[in-house]
C-alpha cells in the first residue's frame, strides 16, 4: 500500500506538451514519471496492517493530521527570488473501491453488494443505490444528493467520520464530503470495467471463429 501526494499544477499533460512553448509553462501534473510528480508518505506491506487495522488507522490520521497543519501554517517558499507564502489545499483523495472504504470508514460500498444480497446498507457512498429506499441500482442520479431537490434525508455513509473529512479544509455538505472520496479512473476503467469488457471482446472474437 502507497499513501502519496499530488500536486495538481506540473509539467502538463502529454497533449499540453506538444504545444509551442509548452516547455516554460506550468500545466497540470499528469506528465512524466510518478515517481517525480508524487510525493510518497509512506509504502506498506499487507502484512503489516491487514490483520491490524489500528496500524491503517494512525497512519493514515498521521496523514491526514499533517496535511491539515500544511494548511494551516502554510509553507514559506522563494519564488522569483521574493519569499511566497503557499497554502496547500487538499482537493479530495483517490484510489480504488477498497483504499477509499479504508480511508472514509465508509459502510455503503460496493463490497455490500457481495456480503449483504438484501442490498439493504446500499452500494455507493455517493448515493443511496441498493438501499430500502432505492433499491434499484440504476436509479444513482435520482438517489444521490448533487442536486438538493435529489433527496431529502440522505444518510451519511459512514458511522464516523475519519480525520479527513473532520479536519481537512471543504464544504461542510454532506456532497461536499463524499466527493473527497473519488473512485480512481485507471483503477475503475483500466483495471475494471475496461479490461472485463476487454477481455469479453476477446472470448467473443474468439468464439466467433
Amino acid at each position: 500500500m502507497v499513501l502519496a501526494t499530488q500536486p495538481v499544477i506540473g509539467k502538463g499533460t502529454l497533449a499540453s506538451l506538444k504545444r509551442p512553448g509548452a516547455e516554460s509553462e506550468m500545466g497540470a501534473n499528469m506528465a512524466g514519471s510518478s515517481l517525480i510528480t508524487r510525493f510518497v508518505f509512506s509504502c506498506a506491506r499487507s502484512t503489516l496492517y491487514s490483520k491490524k487495522p489500528e496500524v491503517f488507522d494512525k497512519l493514515a490520521n498521521e496523514l491526514a493530521t499533517q496535511l491539515d497543519a500544511g494548511f494551516k501554517d502554510c509553507i514559506s517558499v522563494l519564488y522569483g527570488g521574493d519569499e511566497a507564502t503557499l497554502y496547500p489545499v487538499v482537493l479530495y483523495t483517490k484510489g480504488d473501491w477498497p483504499i477509499l472504504k479504508r480511508l472514509g470508514a465508509l459502510n455503503r460500498t460496493h463490497h455490500q453488494a457481495i456480503a449483504n444480497l438484501s442490498r439493504s446498507k446500499g452500494v455507493c457512498h455517493l448515493c443511496m443505490t441498493g438501499t430500502e429506499k432505492y433499491p434499484d441500482w440504476h436509479q444513482c442520479h435520482q438517489a444521490s444528493w448533487m442536486c438538493p431537490e435529489s433527496i431529502s434525508d440522505p444518510r451519511p455513509p459512514w458511522s464516523q467520520q475519519t480525520l479527513f473529512t473532520q479536519l481537512l479544509a471543504r464544504s461542510p455538505s454532506l456532497w461536499g464530503k463524499t466527493w473527497f472520496y473519488r473512485p480512481d479512473l485507471f483503477h475503475t476503467v483500466h483495471k475494471g470495467v475496461g479490461a472485463e469488457l476487454t477481455g469479453s471482446g476477446f472470448a467473443t472474437q474468439d468464439s466467433s471463429n
